[in-house]
């Protein structure tokens, strides 16, 4: 299978690199490696450039987001027919070894669509992520315990820190709804493989291998991107709603109203009133059909 790794780069040259220097180690695994740049100051982009020899660099002429970003990268490796797409953070890690579990998760049946590895928060034995639950019902989606340990399961949605995926189903689906921009766009694009059938009967699952494992490093998480990821979670959430639960709305309206206002007030109340009013502002935009870039 060949496969295409894409790596999102935005203000963070460095950590990119480190990122590919660990892809490159691994072996017995036919890849390409495309580093999509969103829009970043001239000097980190500068930075990628003199190390493109390692890589397809792309240079996005605007911030598209993690979505927009991602997708012009999935187009290129679309153009250059490969047969799986690994999106990649670039600050997540994962072996040779790991990457060779998913993708013989994928040749191990046709039907397996989307596959991804359990996450583990660097440098511990925390786990961060083993899959998904839909986020139109889930306060907490992420899953942190395993519910298999020794076989593939399913799951609602697989965490976009690493995810492989068969490239005909983007020719089939389409690729990252553009309007989530930074949260929301996987568990979307998890849901309409899910949805996905042929006339025939067949249909992908989406699973989780649990003895493939990746790290992802979150020490370096700054104040504005933290809330930054508050605002898209909490707006991304009734965009989700809309498009995939509309008879579910007098329902999930009220629910999520109550849970993004009763946490916005018990962050006023410890003193974080900049997370209150980001949440508050994600919360608006969200009823009110807010999409792309946050705008203040």
């Amino acid at each position: 299978m060949k496969c295409a790794i894409i790596i999102l780069n935005w203000n963070a040259a460095r950590e990119t690199l480190a990122c590919v220097e660990s892809i490159k180690r691994w072996s017995h695994i036919f890849k390409s490696i495309y580093v999509v740049d969103n829009n970043s100051a001239k000097y980190d982009r500068a930075i990628l450039s003199k190390q493109s020899d390692n890589f397809n660099l792309i240079k996005n002429a605007v911030n598209g987001g993690f979505s927009g970003g991602n997708n012009i990268g999935i187009k290129a490796a679309l153009d250059d027919n490969h047969t799986t797409i690994l999106l990649l953070n670039n600050d997540a890690r994962i072996g040779g070894k790991d990457i060779s579990l998913l993708l013989e998760t994928l040749r191990s049946s046709t039907n397996i669509g989307v596959a991804g590895p359990v996450i583990y928060e660097e440098g511990t034995n925390e786990l961060m992520n083993a899959g998904g639950k839909d986020i139109g019902w889930n306060y907490i989606s992420h899953l942190k315990v395993t519910p298999e340990k020794e076989k593939i399961y399913d799951v609602d949605y697989v965490s976009g820190t690493a995810i492989l995926i068969r490239a005909e189903i983007f020719r089939k689906i389409g690729l990252l709804d553009e309007r989530y921009f930074f949260s929301g766009e996987i568990a979307d694009f998890c849901r309409r493989v899910h949805k996905y059938r042929e006339p025939d009967g067949f249909q992908y699952r989406v699973v989780i291998n649990p003895h493939a494992q990746a790290t992802h490093s979150l020490h370096a998480v700054s104040s504005d991107k933290e809330r930054l990821y508050t605002y898209y979670v909490v707006r991304s959430r009734y965009l989700y709603i809309r498009k995939f639960l509309p008879a579910s709305l007098p329902v999930l309206y009220p629910y999520w109203i109550y849970k993004h206002l009763n946490h916005a007030f018990n962050c006023y109340k410890i003193g974080k009133s900049d997370v209150t009013r980001t949440i508050l502002r994600g919360l608006i935009h969200g009823l009110t059909g807010r999409a792309g870039p946050m705008k203040m």
